[in-house]
């Protein structure tokens, strides 16, 4: 009779019948319990959330059965319930030990070794699973994004692409492939385009024929209704620049309808809808839906604002639901896709004869593309002075991913041409995880980086703390081939210089395009023996970076970067010129 319950109970829960497992699983475990059924019933009741309870049936069933592989396994996943991720790890990689080759019980000793930022650990046993299970696409894509946490973004896509051969129903990990490309140094701009065209027309392809775009009534020659599309309506780095755009389009007279891909409901979020005509929710939304309801808002112009980041809806873009369809602001490179009319750019991030890099027109905002409204933290504490005394501190706040091997090198000569007591302080998630450490260490070193000079910062969580280790920076290097934009306005807001790169693609040219908007040429650089000799410069010459810094807020604050009136006139002149003559 137990065996008889504890097989109904299995095929219960793998009903999804959490009540009746339970109730057979209970019964099976009974009188005379065994391994099996403790385990099950302690499966059952962490599925219920109840993962303490789960956690002492699991450590029953190994007190009966030390080799009951079930219980460890599911012992690690109810310690890691109830944040017990010493314990959890202990049990994983004892389940690990019993059965070496189950890819699962890798997967949750993955998953556990990253709640603890032991990312070099967690890639390994990922990718140990991988192997083991190749046909997976959902072990390649976690393989892949632990790859890109580390900065190895050129394995990060390659395994992405394995990710989408396993299973090409799904765009998701290919558009996640296109997003890594925009980090790799090795990749020439014409490669990543190419790649990029590639998607597309599949993708493309993929969704039928492209829709015509919809006729609207028309009462003027000139736009009225603007279409925002994007997951990004919250707390996000973007927001620092979307709320300046929909405050401009606002006060040029445009309606402003948001089509949201995220329900979260924040302090950003809330300002967003109050300065929105409309705000319609497209997650969840068949692409033929979602597109319906946009043309029911009689979109002139829909812009989406995420290309192929987390939460975007080509989808619905396939579907043409806008007579002129743009993309801007969240994806540092061309869509590749054939149903938008013009990506905007300005004429530094993407220069005349560029134009072979992008699938869309250029559809071109005079100055900087880009409006940035600082946070009111920042704006509340004014320019950060220089320290007087001590070492000088470079320093570079950023994501891994961002730190390509090119850069890094860079930094490593800037720091060696600079006076001797000079460091460069580094700080991004995961760095404190002690592999993932050594071997960013021995990166700048091996590139001539002076041994020690190197300082890891730690990682904080909260905005204040992350403003506050400002006050030990003298000068920030920024990242290529993929400069920062949010960052590095929130730094030279902050009165910290950000010392940047130019190069051959958009995503390594926005730095130019922001520091030419702030008025700060002498922050711009165009080859790496330039940017090593500026930031020898400014080390050598306290007073002038002083000088520098005491104007910085202030100068960043009055220029066209942050000039929401002005970027809005700008912004609509180039929205009305597409709109008479379509970018193509």
């Amino acid at each position: 009779m137990a065996a008889n319950d504890l097989s109904l109970a299995l095929a219960a829960f793998n009903s999804g019948d959490l009540n009746k497992a339970e109730q057979l699983a209970r019964r099976a475990a009974g009188a005379r319990p065994t391994p099996d059924s403790l385990s099950l019933l302690g499966t059952v009741l962490r599925e219920r959330g109840q993962p303490a309870q789960s956690a002492t049936l699991q450590e029953r069933a190994i007190a009966l059965d030390p080799s009951c592989f079930s219980a460890w396994l599911n012992l690690a996943a109810a310690r890691r319930d109830t944040g017990e991720l010493a314990e959890a790890e202990r049990a994983a990689r004892r389940a690990c030990d019993l059965d070496p080759r189950h890819a699962s019980a890798l997967v949750n000793l993955s998953v556990i070794l990253l709640d603890q930022g032991k990312l070099a650990d967690a890639t390994d046993a990922i990718r140990r699973a991988a192997e083991l299970e190749p046909a997976r696409a959902d072990l390649w894509k976690e393989l892949a994004r632990n790859l890109q946490h580390a900065g190895r973004c050129a394995e990060a896509a390659h395994a992405f692409k394995r990710a989408f051969d396993c299973n090409n129903a799904d765009p998701r990990p290919a558009m996640a492939m296109l997003m890594a490309l925009n980090y790799v140094d090795s990749e020439t701009p014409e490669t990543v385009s190419s790649v990029h065209r590639q998607f597309g027309d599949w993708f493309a392809a993929s969704a039928g024929p492209l829709q015509p775009p919809p006729r609207l009534p028309r009462t003027g020659p000139e736009p009225r209704t603007i279409g925002l599309l994007s997951p990004d309506f919250r707390a996000h780095s973007c927001a620092a620049f979307m709320l300046p755009l929909m405050t401009a389009l606002r006060a040029e007279g445009f309606v402003v309808r948001c089509y949201s891909q995220t329900t979260v409901d924040d302090e950003t979020s809330r300002r967003m809808k109050s300065l929105a005509s409309s705000w319609e929710l497209t997650s969840g939304q068949r692409p033929a839906a979602a597109a319906q309801l946009i043309r029911r808002g009689e979109v002139d112009v829909l812009i989406d604002l995420a290309g192929h980041t987390f939460g975007a809806r080509m989808d619905i873009c396939l579907e043409r639901p806008a007579p002129l369809m743009l993309t801007y602001l969240g994806y540092p490179n061309t869509t590749g896709l054939p149903c938008f009319d013009g990506r905007i750019v300005d004429a530094i991030t993407d220069p005349p004869g560029s134009e072979h890099l992008m699938t869309e027109a250029p559809a071109r905002v005079e100055g900087c593309f880009l409006c940035y409204e600082p946070r009111p933290e920042i704006r509340a504490r004014g320019p950060i002075p220089r320290r007087p005394g001590g070492p000088f501190t470079f320093a570079a706040f950023a994501q891994l991913p961002k730190m390509s091997p090119t850069c890094v090198a860079t930094w490593a000569r800037a720091v060696a041409a600079a006076p001797a007591d000079s460091r460069l302080l580094v700080k991004a998630p995961y760095l404190e995880d002690p592999r993932t450490w050594e071997r960013f260490r021995l990166m700048f070193e091996s590139a001539g980086g002076p041994p020690g000079a190197l300082v890891r910062a730690p990682y904080v969580a909260s905005f204040a703390e992350h403003l506050d280790s400002y006050q030990s920076v003298d000068l920030i290097l920024d990242t290529f081939p993929y400069n920062g934009t949010t960052t590095t306005c929130e730094q030279l807001a902050s009165g910290v210089p950000v010392l940047t790169m130019s190069g051959a693609a958009h995503a390594s040219r926005v730095g130019a395009s922001l520091l030419t908007a702030a008025g700060l040429p002498e922050l711009l650089t165009r080859s790496s023996g330039d940017f090593v000799a500026r930031a020898a410069r400014f080390a050598s010459d306290p007073a002038a970076l002083s000088a520098l810094r005491q104007s910085l807020h202030a100068r960043v604050a009055a220029s066209s970067l942050c000039d929401v009136p002005g970027f809005g006139r700008r912004f609509a002149r180039m929205l009305r010129e597409a709109w008479q003559s379509p970018p193509r």
